[in-house]
């Protein structure tokens, strides 16, 4: 029986990974050895700590984020990148400000944005864009202001928002779902302690893996948990190696998850994966750079490549199956930028905007990750 299960098993993985390239196959990506950046014209505005988010029409909606340095200014604007002109354009400011926020793309091509902090408190607001009207509209409040909650997209269109803080350095322990159909929130339960700055990912059979953070000031995680939404029960799973937030978790053609970066005392250049079926997470390759303030930094090519884009000035790649990362020419910048987005373009190429440098400097820069034609 337990040969059974096992070939049943990797024959799950197989048929995962060979959607993950099938789905993927008419994007145009360049060859992962012949990577590099491209700059672009910047941003219409300097912005860090913001979200980017893919449209259904292959643009890309940046909205809100640090305006000024040491991020004492938050805005509400927003702006349309347009891969087929390469250019920024102004699009209808938010209703809210906010800045460490999340963003998600709606199954029927809205965008939901949630919660962050305005400048002077954490917020429950919640608004959706419409792409075709080009204009924002509040919905029904969350039950809870957060600050930097994870916003997952489920298999049927509702959006799980898990975790944040309540206030600085106080972390969420809640979960709420939000259904775009009505247009309100409904309590979700709990996770299985409380936890800001860490990671939540959509798995390949529905459920949701919810990595690390920090459930207090200096009070790191390495503990992981998995949310059923069938369910509607948060149950544990297999631990880091290493206590790690501020990180980046990304799901692997295969079905499996790769954690990346971070930070614990110091920040991290080692990686972990993630293995749903023996629950278990072992040592992935090391980075050439440690880096961390990467939630939104790391993107997967449609091929499977890993690019990794922000928390240094250099861009790193890495192919499933080969030891270790390699560098891309080029650089996004003189010094690390943190809170820098990277958004995978309908073509395959990404998009990297924004961030600020280490004296909390904003950033107006775009670049794409591209290869030669």
């Amino acid at each position: 029986m337990s040969l059974e299960i096992t070939a049943r098993s990797r024959a799950s993985r197989l048929s995962v990974a060979l959607l993950f390239l099938c789905s993927t196959a008419h994007a145009a990506e360049p060859a992962s050895a012949e990577l590099t950046l491209i700059n672009l014209p910047p941003m219409q505005t300097a912005r860090a700590v913001h979200q980017a988010v893919v449209l259904k029409d292959g643009r890309v909606l940046i909205a809100g984020g640090c305006a000024t340095a040491g991020c004492e200014s938050v805005q509400s604007t927003t702006e349309l990148f347009d891969p087929a002109t390469q250019s920024f354009r102004q699009a209808m400011p938010m209703i809210t400000r906010r800045v460490s926020h999340a963003g998600v793309l709606l199954a029927d091509g809205r965008v939901l944005i949630a919660g962050g902090w305005t400048g002077t408190h954490p917020t429950a607001d919640v608004e959706i864009y419409d792409v075709a009207k080009n204009r924002f509209r509040l919905v029904e409040a969350m039950h809870e202001p957060r600050i930097g909650p994870t916003a997952v997209v489920l298999r049927t269109g509702k959006v799980l928002v898990a975790g944040g803080e309540a206030s600085i350095g106080t972390s969420l322990v809640s979960m709420e779902l939000f259904d775009p159909a009505r247009g309100k929130f409904t309590k979700a339960g709990s996770m299985l302690m409380p936890r800001a700055l860490h990671t939540a990912t959509l798995l390949s059979d529905g459920r949701v893996l919810i990595v690390g953070g920090q459930r207090g000031r200096n009070a790191l995680l390495s503990a992981a948990e998995i949310f059923d939404p069938a369910t509607g029960v948060s149950r544990p799973t297999g631990s880091l190696n290493v206590p790690r937030h501020k990180h980046a978790a990304v799901l692997l053609p295969d079905g499996r998850v790769l954690i990346v970066g971070g930070a614990n005392t110091q920040p991290l250049d080692s990686t972990e994966i993630y293995d749903p079926e023996t629950r278990r997470v072992a040592p992935g390759p090391t980075m050439g750079a440690a880096r961390y303030k990467i939630p939104d930094a790391v993107a997967v090519l449609p091929s499977g490549v890993v690019a990794v884009v922000g928390g240094a000035p250099t861009v790193e790649r890495w192919t499933p199956g080969e030891p270790a990362f390699v560098s891309i020419p080029g650089t996004i910048a003189d010094s690390p930028m943190a809170f820098t987005t990277a958004s995978v373009l309908p073509d395959g190429q990404v998009l990297v905007v924004g961030g600020y440098d280490e004296r909390i400097r904003p950033s107006a820069a775009a670049m794409l990750l591209t290869g030669r034609r």
